[in-house]
């Protein structure tokens, strides 16, 4: 074997010299410190891209799935006479509009324009909200003209009553009933479905049920 020449062998001792021991491990602690540090960057990454995610969800729920935004969507089905809509928002409305509307006429358009005039003035708003084990125990305030007393202001010698009726029903400046009335509301993924009670009925309707308590 060749002789190692003095300057191989100063070489290899330099190169000793800068592996040594204490420089490993000054290595190794640099590498532990990046892994921790890219480690804890990936984690902070991942938590901001899942607040991003998140984030609208909450939003939506906050501001945008409301109880009073599923009333107003639900109350202007009943003005549109949107029967679909009425029974995704409602559980019973649309059941009783058509009892209310077919009772009043047998001729489809004079029925429509009935339900359109009846519901012209409807307002309601959210008064209070409870929770309850069903969902959302919502008072109301309800707002409209009573069908009733409207067409007992009326000549029923008139020979275009239903024409007179409709118009005085939808006016704006006949006498509005308020009335307050609960509701369960029971929260879907975008929507509140509303469950109605007696009262909430007679209030839509101005409060006519009175008639039908007076009849019995």
């Amino acid at each position: 074997m060749a002789k190692k020449k003095r300057s191989e062998i100063f070489a290899e001792k330099s190169r000793e010299r800068k592996t040594s021991p204490y420089q490993k491990h000054d290595r190794n602690k640099r590498k532990n410190i990046r892994k921790k540090k890219n480690k804890r960057n990936g984690i902070i990454r991942l938590l901001v891209i899942g607040i991003l995610i998140i984030s609208p969800f909450f939003l939506y729920e906050k501001f945008y799935n409301t109880p009073q935004r599923s009333i107003d969507k639900a109350v202007l089905s009943i003005k549109e006479q949107d029967i679909k809509a009425q029974e995704k928002y409602f559980d019973k409305v649309s059941k009783i509009n058509k009892v209310l509307s077919e009772s009043y006429s047998s001729e489809l358009p004079e029925q429509k324009e009935f339900l359109k005039a009846n519901y012209a003035n409807l307002k309601v708003s959210v008064k209070d909200i409870k929770k309850v084990s069903d969902g959302l125990e919502v008072e109301v305030d309800v707002k409209n003209v009573c069908y009733i007393d409207v067409f007992d202001t009326l000549n029923p010698k008139d020979k275009n009553l239903h024409k007179s009726f409709v118009r005085e029903l939808s006016n704006e400046n006949q006498t509005i009933e308020e009335n307050t009335a609960k509701l369960i509301l029971d929260k879907k993924l975008s929507y509140y479905k509303i469950y109605e009670s007696r009262d909430f009925i007679n209030a839509i309707l101005g409060g006519a049920l009175k008639y039908a308590d007076k009849n019995k």
